[in-house]
């Protein structure tokens, strides 16, 4: 794609973008080219957040700290990585080719060489400012990327503005099932097609032995999981079915349900 066309594709994308009324570009568009829509409210479109939760999205606001994330992560996590991205691909290329797709929350780009073998252009969000700008740094791959920094409780996107959502590694960082359903709600309302959903099975082996292990010592355990059930019961309720939901492996807990619409 010649940069003419990355232009043209990029006003494209600015086109899809849901602002509150009565502001506009001018008042979301940073100098550096990140949308910023957080604005001071990081927990946007939820009544009652988590502890938790508030304290992860508090995390890698600085550049400084989402670059030790991100070289650390690939250095500790590489066997791991390499397993999930064999799984999003395959997922993504029964959708090949999708015009645009939802990345969030992207992080430091991790994820973007893998979805953008399949898409046209991406849009990076995260609620970290500081993922953002090491994504504009550190980004080598050749489709187009829109940085957002936004709540995933409140997408800045109009409805059925992007083929489908990518949302791996987020769920488990939330301690409620009100936040995984407004969470979801979000990602199946932009997207047109599909949305590939990772997070903590229940009844998984590995969470099983947590949770027997907690009851012999007699200590709480704050669950961050959701069922397959449950799972596709929300799906449901917003529009959607889950086709497919892997399991990274025999003996892990997270698994990759791919929805579609």
């Amino acid at each position: 794609m010649t940069q003419d066309g990355k232009e043209l594709h990029m006003k494209d994308i600015e086109e899809v973008l849901l602002f509150p009324q009565g502001k506009g570009k001018r008042d979301f568009l940073r100098l550096d080219g990140i949308w910023d829509f957080i604005d001071g409210e990081a927990d946007a479109g939820m009544p009652r957040i988590e502890p938790e939760t508030s304290k992860y999205q508090d995390k890698y606001q600085s550049v400084v700290s989402a670059k030790s994330y991100n070289v650390g992560y690939q250095r500790r996590k590489q066997k791991r990585t390499q397993k999930e991205t064999a799984i999003l691909r395959s997922l993504l290329a029964g959708h090949a080719p999708a015009e645009t797709v939802l990345d969030m929350p992207s992080g430091g780009g991790r994820l973007s060489p893998v979805i953008g073998k399949f898409v046209q252009a991406i849009i990076e969000m995260d609620i970290s400012l500081g993922q953002l700008l090491y994504v504009r740094e550190n980004s080598r791959i050749s489709v187009p990327q829109l940085c957002i920094r936004a709540s995933g409780f409140q997408i800045p996107l109009k409805d059925g503005s992007v083929d489908g959502s990518v949302c791996i590694r987020l769920s488990h960082h939330l301690y409620s099932l009100e936040e995984k359903e407004k969470l979801l709600s979000e990602l199946l309302r932009v997207a047109r097609r599909f949305v590939i959903f990772s997070f903590v099975d229940s009844n998984s082996l590995k969470y099983t032995l947590r949770r027997w292990r907690h009851r012999i010592v007699g200590t709480p355990l704050k669950t961050n999981s959701i069922t397959v059930g449950e799972l596709g019961k929300i799906t449901k309720k917003y529009g959607g079915n889950i086709a497919a939901c892997p399991a990274i492996g025999p003996f892990q807990a997270h698994r990759y349900a791919l929805i579609v619409k």
